[in-house]
């Protein structure tokens, strides 16, 4: 249950739920499905602000509805969009990552999230075979008020 909660708060896009059996190694979506809805069941209970919500054969986190108004205007603020947040958080965690192995991890929308993040300056890419190997930049480092070990 809790791979399938990562998975859909590190991807900004609706998973589809093949994908989301796939990367928890799970054979039944219907089992997914069920997961999901404890999940949400969970939130509820809890009385928290997000919630999963099914989009065609696909889900994706997101606030409740009386949340979202609250809080959208921030998302506007930010130099960094919460989808390419969550694809750099991850990036930083398993560098050097292969781009190929993020599009397996968010799908296909995280090479527009790349090519974001490389042009505001927080990850370099370098060419490795078909595909690039990603990195954070010091850039990053700065903003994030990283510290070296």
């Amino acid at each position: 249950m809790r791979i399938i909660e990562a998975a859909l708060f590190m991807n900004p896009e609706p998973m589809d739920v093949n994908i989301l059996a796939r990367i928890a190694g799970l054979g039944a979506i219907g089992y997914v499905e069920e997961l999901i809805k404890k999940l949400n069941e969970n939130y509820e209970k809890n009385g928290n602000a997000m919630i999963i919500k099914k989009i065609g054969n696909s889900y994706q986190m997101t606030l409740r509805d009386e949340y979202f108004n609250m809080v959208a205007g921030l998302a506007k603020e930010a130099e960094i969009r919460s989808g390419a947040l969550k694809v750099l958080a991850y990036i930083s965690k398993h560098e050097p990552i292969m781009q190929s192995e993020l599009a397996k991890v968010f799908g296909s929308g995280i090479y527009d999230y790349v090519k974001e993040l490389t042009m505001n300056g927080f990850l370099h890419g370098e060419k490795k075979g078909v595909s690039k190997q990603i990195r954070t930049t010091q850039k990053f480092k700065d903003y994030f008020s990283i510290k070296p070990k």
